[in-house]
């Protein structure tokens, strides 16, 4: 794992994620790069100005590589052992483009109904963990991109304590066609439930600030 150097932020949040079972294999593992921000938790301002809070969220970090054998986490009900790397999706096993991994530590601000993370806020990190993926894959030629469409299916609740929680966003590229960036994402709960899965497409900008 690459970890430039960064804020005492990220550096903080990388001691977080390190001790939890869901992160820590991805921390492990030597083929990922820390994106470093200095602006907490998102690349997107917006994001970092208002969510960021003791109550919503606590911790973010992300991480990505460009090229990799190696699957994304799985889209089944089932666990991590924390001694093991996370295991294949047989729906993206068989790309391997570019994937990020968003990890957050939430808090009950996150919350719709009482204990429930808010669906929207789901939907949010999910085009976010796509969205920031995008720069790494050189596709948008330092454009940026637009998101067109995404389409989310809610598997299960992300249950959020007074303590707060762990979630892990997942992305990979499945493919390219014209302008157009097709991804694959799945969002897991502290205990590795897959939560809610997402099927996202992004445009290249012309140029300037149009589509």
């Amino acid at each position: 794992m690459s970890s430039p150097t960064g804020s005492d932020e990220t550096s903080s949040s990388i001691a977080f994620f390190t001790t939890h079972p869901l992160t820590a294999p991805l921390l492990s593992d030597p083929t990922y790069n820390i994106l470093h921000t200095t602006n907490p938790p998102f690349l997107n301002p917006l994001l970092a100005s208002v969510a960021r809070s003791p109550t919503a969220i606590r911790h973010t970090l992300y991480l990505y590589r460009t090229g990799t054998s190696s699957p994304l986490p799985p889209s089944s009900q089932s666990s991590p052992s924390p001694q093991q790397p996370l295991s294949s999706s047989p729906r993206l096993a068989s790309n391997s483009g570019p994937e990020g991994h968003l990890m957050v530590h939430i808090g009950p601000g996150v919350c719709g109904q009482a204990g429930i993370a808010h669906g929207g806020f789901l939907a949010t990190v999910m085009d976010e963990v796509c969205g920031t993926l995008i720069p790494w894959t050189g596709f948008d030629n330092g454009m940026g991109m637009f998101t067109i469409s995404l389409k989310l299916e809610y598997k299960a609740p992300v249950y959020v304590p007074e303590e707060g929680a762990v979630i892990l966003a997942s992305v990979r590229v499945e493919r390219v066609e014209g302008r157009r960036m097709f991804f694959g994402a799945v969002l897991r709960d502290a205990n590795g439930n897959v939560c809610t899965t997402a099927e996202a497409v992004f445009v290249r900008k012309r140029g300037g600030a149009g589509l």
